[in-house]
């Protein structure tokens, strides 16, 4: 019959090869099923490349068999349907194993290369987030190790006053109520307020100053507008704690401390400096600034500076952090919130 017949508005020719090409397509999606979706997962995570290779070049011999078949029994069938005369090539199998190497190889590679990428993007994202979860769990302990380590020195103060029967460990008990208030609800999230955590820090200073009375000499400056700016939570009270800890509390003679916070844009600087006695041991490595510098690599990475240094007189302490912006409507809700549940 003419190839200009036609059959629903389409030339007969087109309709022989559409059906030849049929069994030829799925025999190639059987092939790239069992390839992409049966042996590469099993093999390849494993690392089995004996049986990976195998199990491919199997897949493909059978392959090779089904397109052979197609070649020698299907295509002069199809043929014979539309009138054509029958054209088998000349070796089948040769030309069968040729086809689904050229055509096979690519569907097959481009198929697999897709599903190894979903699973290592997919493989990427669980381990970016178990070390998420891990950098939390981190971040977590070092701060519970905290909240006993300040509490223990502000008892320690409390039971000096008592020892005195100072009429100022009432106040204490009302300071120390707010820091723990604060330790245990504002301080579970990964950052707080800014202006929140330089309150906390004047509070502290205010409790210090209540076991120290008129001996101390400190300075506490702030330098910019601390609203809408967030920072991890007791990220600064340690340095301030040492002061008084490890300086101030060895130097019984005219102990002074002098801290400057300067907020520039999206920066915090810090800037203390307290007294030490000339033969007081130095004291670079204890818990609460140990627990802080590993705080601040944890949290910032490189994105932070900081820089301790002591003479026989003084220790300084520099720091210098990326501050994170909050919605001041958040802000507020935020802190309502809190409030509330402090109560």
């Amino acid at each position: 019959m003419s190839d200009s017949a036609t059959y629903l508005g389409i030339s007969r020719g087109y309709w022989n090869v559409f059906f030849q090409t049929i069994p030829q397509v799925l025999t190639l999606a059987l092939m790239t099923y069992t390839i992409v979706f049966g042996i590469v997962p099993r093999f390849y995570p494993q690392r089995n490349w004996f049986l990976l290779i195998s199990g491919v070049l199997a897949t493909m011999v059978l392959a090779a068999i089904l397109e052979s078949i197609t070649f020698q029994y299907i295509h002069p069938m199809v043929d014979r349907w539309f009138d054509e005369a029958p054209q088998v090539p000349t070796p089948v199998v040769v030309y069968a194993s040729t086809n689904i190497l050229k055509h096979g190889s690519a569907v097959v590679g481009f198929a697999s290369a897709i599903l190894l990428f979903k699973r290592w993007w997919a493989e990427r994202e669980r381990n970016a987030e178990l070390e998420k979860k891990n950098l939390h769990i981190k971040l977590q302990m070092l701060q519970q190790q905290l909240h006993p380590h300040f509490l223990f020195n502000t008892l320690n103060n409390l039971y000096g006053l008592i020892l005195d029967k100072s009429e100022r460990a009432e106040e204490v008990v009302v300071k120390l109520s707010e820091l723990l208030s604060y330790m245990l609800y504002e301080c579970k999230a990964p950052f707080t307020s800014l202006k929140k955590e330089l309150e906390i820090l004047k509070a502290y200073i205010l409790l210090e100053q209540l076991r120290f009375e008129d001996r101390l000499d400190i300075s506490f400056v702030i330098n910019g507008d601390p609203s809408n700016k967030k920072i991890a939570p007791l990220l600064l009270l340690p340095f301030l704690d040492n002061s008084f800890k490890h300086g101030v509390s060895e130097n019984l003679e005219n102990p002074w401390i002098n801290l400057e916070i300067q907020i520039q844009e999206d920066y915090l600087y810090l800037h203390l400096v307290n007294s030490l006695t000339k033969h007081a041991p130095s004291k670079n490595g204890g818990l609460g600034l140990n627990n802080a510098k590993k705080r601040l690599q944890l949290i910032y990475g490189e994105d932070h500076e900081l820089d301790i240094s002591e003479t026989s007189d003084s220790f300084c302490v520099n720091l210098k952090i990326p501050l994170t912006q909050v919605d001041p409507i958040n802000e507020d809700s935020l802190q309502t919130k809190k409030t509330t549940a402090s109560l």
